[in-house]
């Protein structure tokens, strides 16, 4: 929890707070950013495996992976399995949680070696 107060009863423009209360201001603006950007705790996710993925390169197989991401956090990747249609990876990652963590987006990727990878 985080609480401050100030009185902007005088006004709320930066440049008309007093000195002192400028400081206590930009002090409760320092704390909520930290507050809503601090790490509140880990997630652990699986990844585990996957089943009848489509052909992305026409007759041979994927080699898929997957990217996983918390909101716009770091992705990170699984091993690639190569020419597989039914993949298993079987990894744990651990990611960091924030106080503003809404969304864990999971892509499964088509490794190539000539040319960008595709979404699968």
């Amino acid at each position: 929890k985080f609480e401050c107060t100030f009185d902007v009863s005088v006004s709320f423009a930066m440049s008309r707070i007093q000195d002192n209360q400028k400081g206590a201001y930009m002090a409760c603006i320092n704390g909520l950013q930290q507050l809503f950007h601090s790490e509140v705790g880990t997630l652990e996710v699986v990844v585990g495996s996957a089943s009848d993925l489509a052909r992305t390169d026409g007759w041979f197989d994927a080699d898929p992976y997957v990217v996983l991401a918390v909101n716009d956090g770091k992705p990170v990747t699984t091993k690639v399995c190569r020419s597989s249609q039914k993949p298993i990876w079987d990894e744990r990652f651990k990611l960091p949680g924030t106080s503003r963590s809404r969304n864990v987006v999971f892509t499964v990727m088509d490794r190539d070696t000539v040319g960008q990878d595709d979404i699968m």
